[in-house]
């Protein structure tokens, strides 16, 4: 399985922080603190041009240090040569500054180089020797004392590459120390970065939650005013059909009431004077107005309907003012108006006027209409 490896920043509360340890998480899971939970960082990997720099400067400074015991031991081994300095003596050496041999010449530095202290000790005259006849005099120079600080430098001079070179690596060197904590500062960026994006996004989702609930919690009470409403006109409705109710009755009662009055035998009209003209009796003819037995009942199926009806009978009116034989001859609105007409008249409560011819009852069968509202 593959890893990555992260170092946790969150050093106040994490022990993984605090200790600097490098914690190793698969691929797969997420690139987080398994202690905080908080976003890893890479940990910036070791500075080897630092490293190389360093090696390399002390390892020229150690070449260094060997050149120069190396050059000192060959230099002292030189001067304590007697055939060296026999050599230097009898050298012939032109007067004046202008024959001055080079810096780097074998009597100078030879000269010089072999004193241990910084000071230059002072170079013992060579002994004159005295040329033939035939040849002209020559005048031995020695290397003056004011020179010697001259002659010094030509080995300090064979110094001076490596020294270059590891001046010339000192700035590699700062280059990589800026580097390396530029580096640690845009990781640290962009580990604060990151907490604060997810400190943002925290935020967002909490905000988010928070007015979620909110909405939730209006709707639950929109929900909850919507069923009282409801259940108020519900309660209404039912109220008010309770009400349209009990009136249905009050009126059906006061209805049955009215026709149950209705029913009632009224007093018999007082009977008119008989009509008599020469040598006859009384004569009355045929009244469809009963004098007992009031009116059909409006028939109860009809009463919500509002209908009116027209029933035309034909029945046989006796003698005593009895109905018999009735029969429905036509009508208009329905079958319960004929019924309502059939059974007032076959009731025995109905009884009409009786017809009189000449004073005497007569039995006569009559049509006549009854009409019925609501």
């Amino acid at each position: 399985m593959a890893y990555r490896t992260g170092r946790c920043t969150n050093d106040l509360f994490c022990s993984f922080a605090s200790g600097k340890q490098n914690l190793q998480v698969p691929v797969s899971s997420q690139f987080v603190c398994p202690q905080c939970g908080k976003p890893l960082v890479v940990p910036p990997a070791p500075n080897r041009a630092v490293s190389s720099s360093i090696a390399l400067i002390v390892g020229g400074l150690v070449v260094i240090g060997a050149g120069a015991f190396a050059a000192g031991a060959l230099l002292t081994r030189r001067a304590a040569s007697p055939a060296v300095a026999a050599t230097q003596a009898a050298a012939p050496t032109p007067s004046g500054p202008a024959a001055m041999p080079p810096i780097g010449a074998s009597v100078v530095n030879t000269a010089t180089l072999a004193a241990p202290s910084s000071t230059p000790a002072p170079v013992p005259a060579p002994p004159v020797t005295t040329p033939p006849s035939a040849a002209p005099a020559v005048t031995v120079w020695t290397a003056p004392q004011q020179n010697s600080a001259a002659s010094i430098t030509a080995p300090r001079a064979q110094t001076t590459p490596p020294v270059q070179l590891a001046m010339a690596q000192t700035p590699t060197l700062a280059q990589s120390q800026a580097q390396a904590r530029l580096q640690a500062e845009a990781a640290r960026q962009a580990a604060r970065a990151a907490e604060l994006d997810k400190r943002a996004a925290a935020a967002e989702a909490a905000a988010q939650k928070q007015k979620l609930l909110q909405q939730q919690s209006q709707d639950q009470k929109r929900r909850a005013l919507l069923a009282k409403a409801q259940a108020d006109a519900q309660a209404r409705a039912a109220q008010q059909a309770a009400a349209a109710r009990q009136a249905a009755l009050d009126a059906a009662q006061a209805r049955v009431a009215a026709q149950q009055e209705a029913a009632r035998p009224a007093a018999p009209p007082p009977s008119p004077a008989p009509s008599r003209t020469a040598g006859t009796g009384e004569t009355r003819g045929f009244s469809s107005i009963p004098i007992e037995g009031g009116t059909p009942a409006y028939p109860y199926a009809y009463e919500g309907d509002g209908r009116t009806g027209r029933v035309t009978v034909s029945c046989t009116i006796s003698a005593s003012g009895s109905p018999g034989g009735c029969r429905i001859v036509a009508s208009q609105g329905g079958i319960g108006f004929n019924n309502s007409v059939l059974n007032w008249l076959r009731s025995g409560r109905v009884r009409f006027a009786p017809i009189l011819r000449n004073g005497e009852p007569q039995t006569e069968t009559h049509s006549w209409s009854v009409n019925f509202q609501p």
